[in-house]
């Protein structure tokens, strides 16, 4: 089976927070759930493209490069195991050239998944509905633009909690049955048996942590506000709180927070660490707070039951699923309510030993779950299904400048006839039309000003590619290169006399 991995918007470094570490973990357990292991068609950018070469790939797989990113210059194509070439701009019937079996999107885009392949989604969570003053209108937008073509053309949902499925189907409608979860059970990578250097600022004596990117949802400002109380209530014996994540412009301005409060002196801000130096923190670390406003998980609860640490968490959102009873909750917009959690946890040396007790139990009751068959069956069962049928390639006056790609309906599995009709183009270009790479007929744009053209489709293509040739630009305010301009594409499956109008473009 081959399986494109949309890693286009995969970014460098601790700036996509837990699931980098999540997905990678998830795919090398993946290719071992197959009888026959499967290829992987990874798509990058140019800024992670080495990490994914060298973290993920095997000689079997092919990466390509569809986006510039970061500045990073471009990888260099190699014809050696794997295969790396670059395709910018993204071919609407990149699917098809490399015969792929479904297509994974985790990172929830479907953009570069041309029309022809199943796509199966993964959604981590629905800040943008649930949290939309944690971030800026452009990403709200964005968001909703990425769910409403996931949603539209998605097969099977991944989600990495009951929680979330349950927020699809209230805020999408998406049913049940198309969604399953994959906890996001990675703490083994953290392997507590390889010493690193400690992080030279770390505590001697017993602190708090707390592992997060800066966030809005992250809810770092209410912490810091929490903890100056707590530290004002326990006085000298008050627990130092250790932070990491990425050092960024929104780092900087919790940190100067914590100045402001007075606090400078007690938080203890150590950067974005390697997996080798993040274990030895928590080796260390006497209690994890996590005060976040929403997730989709919650990886921290796992690695702190992992390595014994006792764990202060939100009431809220999917945090009470993945920890049970293995935690003292809070509501995390109440800085009283988070700074007495955090005096009962450091004040009572009972209470977090029954606190990592029950944590070990609820670690060990996670891990009965595979956590990586229920993608793998997805996966095996979306490459059955016929995908939904969309159109690539096509502006939205019709216009095509060189490639499009229709996805037909699932009544093509019996053939049928396909009629494209067409009212301007260039003269000199030329439309070639092909199915699975096999040419299905060849036109001069000059005859088929004004027309129709029908085109036998052989029974089960799922999708048909046309390449025009020779087209150019014809106008100095429209930038684009112009080959033929489309008015309408039907289908008409063998035996039904019915036409399905598949593109209509409004003149």
């Amino acid at each position: 089976m081959k399986i494109i991995v949309d890693f286009s918007e995969l970014r460098p470094g601790g700036e996509t927070g837990g699931v980098k570490p999540f997905l990678f973990a998830l795919l090398k357990r993946l290719r071992t759930r197959f009888e026959t292991p499967p290829k992987f068609i990874f798509l990058t950018n140019s800024a992670t493209h080495d990490e994914v070469l060298h973290d993920l790939a095997a000689p079997s797989d092919e990466l390509i490069c569809v986006r510039r990113s970061h500045d990073a210059p471009l990888p260099a194509a190699s014809a050696f195991a794997p295969v790396e070439r670059i395709m910018i701009p993204v071919e609407p019937d990149l699917p098809i050239q490399v015969q792929a079996d479904v297509f994974y999107a985790p990172f929830g885009t479907v953009d570069h998944a041309g029309p022809g392949v199943p796509i199966v989604s993964f959604v981590a969570d629905l800040l943008h509905r649930d949290y939309p003053a944690t971030l800026p209108p452009s990403g709200i937008a964005h968001r909703e633009k990425t769910f409403a073509a996931a949603v539209e053309r998605s097969v099977f949902f991944q989600c990495n909690s009951r929680h979330v499925i349950d927020r699809l189907h209230a805020e999408y409608g998406v049913p049940r049955d198309r969604a399953f979860h994959t906890y996001n059970l990675i703490h083994h990578r953290l392997a507590d048996d390889t010493e690193a250097a400690l992080p030279s600022d770390l505590p001697d004596g017993p602190f708090f942590f707390y592992p997060a990117n800066a966030w809005l949802h992250k809810n770092h400002d209410t912490l810091l506000t929490a903890y100056r109380h707590y530290k004002a209530a326990t006085g000298s014996k008050a627990w130092p709180l250790v932070m990491t994540g990425h050092d960024d412009d929104s780092m900087g301005e919790r940190l100067e927070t914590a100045a402001a409060l007075g606090l400078e002196d007690s938080v203890i801000y150590l950067g974005f660490l390697e997996e080798r130096s993040l274990c030895e923190v928590w080796r260390r670390a006497s209690a994890l707070i996590f005060p976040s406003l929403h997730e989709g998980f919650g990886i921290p609860l796992i690695e702190a039951m992992h390595f014994a640490v006792p764990i202060l968490a939100s009431n809220i959102c999917s945090l009470p699923e993945v920890a049970g009873d293995a935690a003292i909750y809070f509501d995390p917009r109440k800085p009283l309510e988070i700074a007495e959690a955090m005096r009962r946890v450091s004040s009572d040396d009972r209470l977090r030993e029954r606190l990592i007790e029950k944590g070990s139990l609820r670690l060990r009751e996670l891990e009965r779950e595979d956590f990586v068959r229920p993608l793998a069956q997805a996966l095996e069962t979306a490459s059955q299904l016929w995908p939904v049928p969309t159109v690539a390639g096509i502006a939205l006056d019709g216009w095509v400048s060189s490639k499009l790609c229709v996805g037909l309906p699932e009544s093509a599995r019996h053939g049928g006839k396909l009629t494209m009709a067409f009212v301007d183009g260039t003269p000199e270009a030329h439309l070639s039309l092909y199915a699975f790479g096999m040419p299905l007929g060849s036109f001069a744009n000059r005859d088929l000003f004004g027309r129709e053209i029908t085109i036998e489709i052989p029974p089960g293509v799922k999708a048909v590619s046309a390449k025009t040739h020779n087209g150019r630009n014809l106008s100095p305010q429209d930038p684009r290169i112009h080959s033929i301009r489309l008015c309408s594409i039907d289908f008409e499956p063998t035996g039904t006399g019915e036409k399905i109008r598949l593109v209509e473009i409004k003149q």
